[in-house]
């Protein structure tokens, strides 16, 4: 049962790694950003502040059906749908979804950026006032949603490379270059790769204790090792 104490708690935005506050001429080239979430001119590379409500109109998308609406195999796949920017309304939930929902989904989730609603006029949209002091929860919707959120998951290639992209943004040059002597050191064979056995080399010299490297280097693979192939590889670069 869903409390109003827990209905009632904050949201925390994080991650402003690559945000950039810019003038309202001006305009952005840098492809950067999600690709489940990017708005199609970031593909085109002419981009402005409204790709935020964009990708604003896809979280709500997702929380409201937990489901996305542009998905595919790879980042490419994604992208080009994303291009299209052909939204799909016809997912069984959105029976079950309010008229003033989809409307708002809609108007974030307009291709041309000029006809796209504004981040004001979002805030103040009727279904936005209506539920801003409402705890009332349809929880038969609720269970629908949460479960297409359960069985939703980002495929593979998008993993990789949100991991790189992690890796690259957040170490300095000075980090990256320790880093990368790190991993030539471990890198016996100099095949570009760590091997689960070269791992515990490492660890067992930093650790001095074989048990508990090999129970550090299980560790690393399990969340690190994407594709399973019992190896790690480092180049700072998306694939």
């Amino acid at each position: 049962m869903l409390e109003e104490e827990n209905i009632q708690s904050n949201i925390k935005i994080i991650d402003f790694g690559t945000s950039k506050i810019i003038n309202p001429e001006e305009k952005l080239k840098e492809l950067t950003g999600t690709a489940y979430y990017i708005a199609p001119e970031v593909v085109n590379n002419n981009y402005d502040n409204k790709c935020d409500i964009w990708s604003c109109g896809v979280i709500l998308f997702v929380l409201l059906t937990g489901t996305i609406p542009f998905s595919g195999n790879t980042n490419e796949e994604i992208l080009t749908k994303v291009k299209s920017g052909s939204v799909k309304y016809n997912h069984p939930v959105w029976k079950s979804i309010s008229k003033d929902a989809l409307s708002l989904v809609q108007k974030m989730l307009i291709t041309n950026p000029s006809e796209r609603i504004s981040a004001e006029e979002a805030l103040n949209d009727i279904w936005i006032i209506k539920f801003t002091h409402k705890f009332d929860v349809d929880l038969a919707n609720l269970s629908i949603s949460l479960q297409n959120l359960k069985s939703f998951k980002a495929n593979i290639n998008f993993q990789r490379a949100a991991l790189a992209f992690i890796a690259k943004r957040f170490t300095s040059q000075e980090e990256e270059r320790k880093l990368r002597e790190t991993f030539k050191m471990i890198d016996v064979n100099g095949d570009g790769q760590l091997s689960r056995e070269e791992l515990i080399e490492g660890f067992k010299q930093l650790l001095k204790d074989e048990e508990l490297a090999i129970n550090r280097v299980d560790k690393i693979m399990k969340n690190i090792d994407i594709n399973q192939n019992d190896s790690i590889d480092y180049n700072g670069k998306l694939k």
